[in-house]
């Protein structure tokens, strides 16, 4: 995800609100940046956070900056693990080659590849392995 569309989401789990308060404003961006846009992440960090304190949410960013939440590592792991050869290729293509690209571009490339992205994307979006805007 960019950093628009991470921060939105980030900050709709974490707070239920479009207007969280300021002081948490500089350590939501930190968050984000330390869950590589990853909606998964994004959604199970801010569910984790909402309703914390300041001071939680600053502990919580060491804690995550040194040990990776095993949470997030596992549902993702489980996730991943669900998916087909077919479908894992499609995660893969999008995480490392095409992030950020227009979505008939990316579906275009992944038809030539013969990955049938018009049904594994959906697939993916559903298991909050991507985000499409």
């Amino acid at each position: 995800m960019d950093l628009d569309d991470a921060n939105k989401l980030f900050i709709q789990h974490a707070f239920k609100t479009n207007k969280p308060e300021a002081a948490y404003l500089q350590l939501a961006e930190k968050i984000i940046c330390f869950a590589y846009g990853l909606p998964l992440a994004l959604q199970i960090i801010g569910s984790n956070l909402r309703g914390r304190s300041l001071c939680e949410w600053k502990s919580a960013l060491e804690k995550y900056k040194k040990i990776p939440n095993k949470e997030i590592l596992e549902i993702l792991k489980l996730r991943y693990k669900g998916l087909d050869q077919i479908e894992r290729n499609i995660f893969l293509d999008i995480a490392c080659f095409l992030k950020g690209r227009k979505k008939d571009s990316v579906i275009n490339i992944l038809e030539a590849c013969n990955l049938y992205p018009n049904f594994g994307i959906p697939k993916l979006i559903d298991k909050s392995l991507i985000t499409v805007d």
